[in-house]
Order: structure tokens, then C-alpha cells, then sequence
């Protein structure tokens, strides 16, 4: 009897079985040379928070070998006022799986091998198999970006002086005048007691004066360099006003302000008064020196709320998509760069606000700038923030009136 063939089964299984291989491992070199020829650092973790996976862009960005940082904890790449809000972030990663923070892009800074810091863009993501959970950061250089933004901010705000400097001028003017008319008469007066009258009104010029020039110094100065505050949003906004209120074209213009207590938002003061500035000078400009301006602030469920309204012409309807683009303006040329309300978007943004516009075309119009508490920050310790996000909001603009 002739044997029968063996079954073949076995070597189909096996063959397959190479396939399947060959194609995972083709699959893996294609995404290792993806991640390695990547522009950006691609750093991933795993869910004790230790690198596990390390890109030639990481080690330009960084200055450590991939061999350096391999097992390492996510700590070493952050400055020390972020480690501790890591460390309980990963920790509730691990108890709950809940996190605020994947699928957001953060902006915050890193430390370099040399110890040195720069601003970055974080982009994190999660992903889970049988051997737990794993995290993936794609992390961006932004020095430039954030050097360009300070650059056109700084523009932006010596363009707005040049219409608030002679308002400046005449308000130094009139106390530099009873200076001098103080001193002309103490010149010839014997009293002690008129000597002293006249004595305590050249200090109470001189004080008016510098508190002029100092808050003038405040919002010229460049920001590159300020560090972050608890920045009370009421008190920007009125001096905003304030500084707004001494210039030549605010005319007759009626403020009613309705002040309600909020939250401080934690802030480069010089970038709130950049907003608030903006704005109060475009709704004075728009009433042309006669009408209402009305600021408000207002808290309500976590959402920080400012609006700022005048009764001037409007924006017409086909202009409200355009005045959040850069270089865009309505008004005549050489007396606006374009840039205003562009570089307040940028800035709202940064902060994890939206700024909207309510207009009727003849009815004024209304600037609604909100800050959200659950976007602003993912945690504070100590004062020192931890990471914060932009966020677009449906219906949000961006731009210059």
C-alpha cells in the first residue's frame, strides 16, 4: 500500500506565520526611519513616565543621547517649577486614566543638557497595549516664533504711544505749569505756613507726574523678559481707560464701567494691557470723540469675562471676518499698522481665551474677551504654573480694526 502524503498544514502555518513577521518588522522600519528623519523631537514614554523612545531631532533639541535619556523620568527635560505638577499628573494617569492635557498642545518651557530653557510646543498622545499604557510628545522649538511675537508686540505698542504721547505731553504740561508758578512765588514769600502750602503742591505735582511717566514706562517696555503674575483683569482695565482717557481724541466720550470682582488670571501684565488698550482706544476712536464706552467684567461658572462696547458707526458685516487678519484696517492710511487686534487674538489665545465681536452696523459694537478656568491652567503649585493651552472657540476671531 502506498503511504499517503504527509499534510502540509504545518509548513502553511510556518510560512504565513514568516510573512506576518517579515511585513511587522517592514512596518517597524518604516516608522523608525518616519520618526528618526522627523523635524520635530517625537520623545515616548512609558506610564511610569521614564523615556523609552528617543529621536535624532530629541537629541538636537535636548543635547542628550538617545543611550543618555533611555529609562530616565520626563523630569530631567522640564525646569524644576514643572516637576511636581508632572508627577501628580502621571499619578492620576495611572489611578484613573483621566488627563487634561492628551490630545492638547501645550506651549511651556524645557531645559536643555546645559541647563538652559526654552519655550517649546508640546503635542501629547496616549496609546494602550497588553503591557500597559504608553505616551508620545511631539515637541517643537517655538524661540523664534515667541522672539517674533514679542518683536510685533513691541511694534504694535510704540505705534499706539505715538497717538497717546500727546496726551502725555499735555498732561505733564499742566503740573510742570504749577510747579513753576509754586516756585516763582516761594521765591519772594516769608510766611512759613504759605511756604509749606505751596511746598506740599509741588509734591503733589511732582507725584502726578511721575506716576504719568511710570505707568507711560509700563506699557512702552519690552515683554521678552517678564515673568508671569496673578494680574487682577478690573484693575488693567481701568487703567487701560485711564491711559486711553489722555488722549486728544477721546473727546466728550462717556465711560460707564460695571466692575464685577473676578479670579485674577495669571499673566505678563504688559500683554493684558496690550489687550485692553487695543481695544479701548479702537471703540474711542470709532465713537470719533463723542459717545458711551462701557467695560464690564464678570465671573460666572469658571469663565473669566470682558467686554468692552462703544456706540460709534460698527463694523459692516462683510468687514467682520477681515478685521482679526494681520495688516488689516479700516482706518486711513498712517494712522493704524494693521496689526492691533491680530496681535490681541495671538495673546488671548496664548492664554487659553477666545475674543469674539457683536456688531450692527450703525450700533457700535462689542469686543467680548473671555478667559475659561478649566482651559487656563492644567495646575498651579506654589504660584508657578504648570503647562497652559490655546484653543480656538467656534465663532472666534482673530485680527486689527
Amino acid at each position: 500500500m502506498n503511504a499517503q502524503p504527509k499534510s502540509n498544514g504545518s509548513n502553511g502555518r510556518c510560512t504565513c506565520q514568516r510573512g506576518a513577521e517579515e511585513a511587522l518588522c517592514e512596518s517597524e522600519e518604516r516608522f523608525r526611519s518616519v520618526v528618526e528623519s522627523a523635524i520635530d523631537a517625537i520623545v515616548l514614554a512609558d506610564q511610569e513616565g521614564n523615556v523609552i523612545s528617543w529621536n535624532r531631532a530629541a537629541h538636537r533639541l535636548f543635547g542628550y543621547t538617545a543611550e543618555e535619556v533611555a529609562g530616565k523620568p520626563l523630569t530631567i527635560l522640564m525646569p524644576a517649577r514643572y516637576r511636581e505638577a508632572h508627577q501628580r499628573g502621571v499619578e492620576r494617569m495611572r489611578a484613573n486614566g483621566g488627563s487634561r492635557v492628551i490630545g492638547k498642545t501645550l506651549e511651556l518651557h524645557g531645559l536643555k543638557k546645559d541647563e538652559t530653557e526654552f519655550p517649546l510646543e508640546l503635542s501629547l498622545g496616549t496609546w494602550k497595549t497588553k503591557d500597559g499604557t504608553f505616551y508620545s510628545g511631539i515637541i517643537r522649538d517655538i524661540t523664534e516664533r515667541k522672539q517674533l511675537q514679542d518683536r510685533l508686540i513691541q511694534a504694535e505698542k510704540l505705534a499706539s504711544l505715538g497717538t497717546l504721547v500727546s496726551g502725555m505731553a499735555h498732561e505733564i504740561n499742566n503740573p510742570i505749569q504749577g510747579i513753576l508758578g509754586m516756585a516763582e512765588l516761594i521765591v519772594d514769600e516769608t510766611d512759613p505756613a504759605t511756604i509749606k502750602e505751596y511746598t506740599q503742591d509741588i509734591i503733589g505735582y511732582s507725584k502726578h507726574i511721575a506716576t504719568l511717566v511710570h505707568d507711560f514706562a509700563c506699557y512702552a517696555r519690552s515683554n521678552a523678559h517678564e515673568d508671569e503674575v496673578e494680574v487682577d483683569l478690573c484693575e488693567r482695565l481701568a487703567e487701560a481707560v485711564k491711559m486711553v482717557r489722555r488722549c486728544p481724541h477721546f473727546g466728550a466720550v462717556e465711560v460707564v464701567t460695571q466692575f464685577q470682582p473676578i479670579p485674577r488670571l495669571r499673566a505678563r501684565r504688559v500683554e493684558i494691557d496690550q489687550i485692553f488698550v487695543n481695544l479701548v482706544t479702537n471703540a474711542v476712536q470709532a465713537m470719533d470723540g463723542r459717545g458711551r464706552l462701557e467695560v464690564a467684567t464678570q465671573s460666572q461658572s469658571g469663565t473669566l469675562t470682558v467686554r468692552i462696547s462703544d456706540t460709534g458707526l460698527g463694523i459692516p458685516k462683510e468687514l467682520r471676518r477681515q478685521i482679526f487678519d494681520p495688516f488689516f484696517t479700516t482706518k486711513e492710511p498712517g494712522k493704524g499698522t494693521g496689526l492691533g487686534l491680530s496681535i490681541v487674538y495671538q495673546i488671548v489665545n496664548k492664554y487659553g481665551g477666545t475674543i469674539g465681536l457683536e456688531s450692527e452696523e450703525g450700533q457700535g459694537a462689542t469686543f467680548t474677551v473671555q478667559f475659561h478656568a478649566d482651559n487656563r491652567r492644567e495646575e498651579t503649585h506654589d504660584g508657578v504654573p504648570g503647562p497652559y493651552y490655546g484653543r480656538r472657540a467656534d465663532g472666534a476671531c482673530a485680527g486689527s480694526r
